[in-house]
C-alpha cells in the first residue's frame, strides 16, 4: 500500500487513507467501521463483531478492503456537524430558489404535470478496491487472527 521509499526510509509526505472492509457470504453483505491509516500503520485492526445468519460449516467468506486518500481538510475526517454544514451550504440558496420556481410553475399550470428534478449530485470520496481474500471456517474461528490479502490489479 505504501511505497518502499515512504515506509522504510520515512520520506515524503505523510499520506492518510480511509479504509473499510466489505464482507460477503452468498447474498449477505456487511461492512466494517471506517478507520484512518498512514504509513506508520503496518496492520489494520477492525474490531466490529459481524454475525452472518444461518451459515453452514462449508461457507466461504469474501473479504474486500476498500481505500480512499484523505486530505487534511476532507469531509471524511471532519465531524458530522461540519459535514452537515457543508452539505447544507452546498444545497444553499440557488437550489432552493430553483425548487421554488419549479413548484410555483407546477401550481400555476394546475398541477397537472409532475415536477421532474435531476437527482442531486454530491461530490464525495471515491473508494477503490485495494485488496481481497476468501476465508473459510478454519481461517475465521478462534478469535483474532492476521490474514494476508491479495492486492487488486486496480489497487495503486
Amino acid at each position: 500500500m505504501w511505497k518502499d521509499s515512504e515506509y522504510f526510509k520515512n520520506k515524503g509526505e505523510l499520506h492518510r487513507c480511509a479504509v473499510f472492509c466489505a464482507l460477503q457470504i452468498r447474498g449477505e453483505v456487511h461492512d466494517t467501521e471506517m478507520v484512518f491509516v498512514d504509513r506508520t500503520s503496518t496492520d489494520i485492526c477492525l474490531e466490529n463483531a459481524i454475525v452472518f445468519s444461518d451459515m453452514d460449516p462449508g461457507f466461504e467468506l469474501s473479504l474486500q478492503l476498500y481505500s480512499c486518500a484523505v486530505d487534511e481538510d476532507s469531509s471524511l475526517s471532519g465531524t458530522p456537524r461540519r459535514l452537515s454544514t457543508r452539505l447544507g451550504s452546498s444545497l444553499g440558496r440557488s437550489s432552493g430558489r430553483r425548487l421554488r420556481v419549479a413548484m410555483d410553475g407546477a401550481c400555476s399550470n394546475g398541477g397537472g404535470s409532475p415536477i421532474l428534478l435531476p437527482p442531486p449530485s454530491f461530490p464525495g470520496p471515491k473508494f477503490q478496491l485495494l485488496a481481497h481474500t476468501k476465508l473459510t471456517l478454519d481461517q475465521v474461528q478462534d478469535g483474532f487472527r492476521t490474514h494476508d490479502l491479495s492486492i487488486s490489479s486496480s489497487g495503486k
